[in-house]
């Protein structure tokens, strides 16, 4: 985050590592603040293989990837929240939503299905981000602004 956050894109996050009681596990939760009020909203369980601490060997088990315009709508979604249903065709639960980001509207062609093997990693999810600010720029309200974090609209 820190190489993201220097970028001119990304201003700031409220990302949160927190212990799950009971559990082998961390959960991972926030927002990012980036350019043009886009919000890339964070949740994800991360397992923890082996070690502690920063050094700890994790794989991520449950994750949400939420990017919308702060006062608008979804742009896209990843996530494998839903593992119990499989939309037709889908092979395992991951998958891609994408949205008109100013009605909410779900496109025709979503949700699209990417695989256990495919799902992206937080910062190519920021770097889809920006590739859709510089293709939307024009047409976001504004374009130059960055989102207040934690607001809940």
């Amino acid at each position: 985050m820190e190489k993201l956050r220097g970028s001119e894109f990304v201003a700031a996050d409220t990302l949160v590592f927190e212990e799950v009681p009971g559990a082998t596990g961390i959960f991972l939760s926030g927002e990012v603040a980036c350019k043009g009020r886009i919000v890339v909203s964070v949740e994800k369980f991360l397992d923890v293989l082996e070690g502690d601490g920063p050094a700890a060997l994790v794989q991520t088990e449950m994750y949400t990837y939420n990017v919308f315009v702060r006062g608008w709508h979804n742009i896209l979604r990843y996530d494998n929240q839903h593992p119990e249903h499989l939309y037709a065709g889908h092979q395992d639960p991951h998958h891609k939503h994408v949205f008109d980001w100013r009605s909410g509207d779900e496109k025709e062609c979503s949700p699209t299905w990417i695989g256990a093997e495919g799902w992206p990693t937080l910062s190519e999810v920021i770097r889809e981000a920006e590739s859709w600010y510089w293709s939307n720029r024009e047409d976001l309200p504004d374009p130059d602004a960055y989102p207040d974090l934690g607001r809940r609209d």
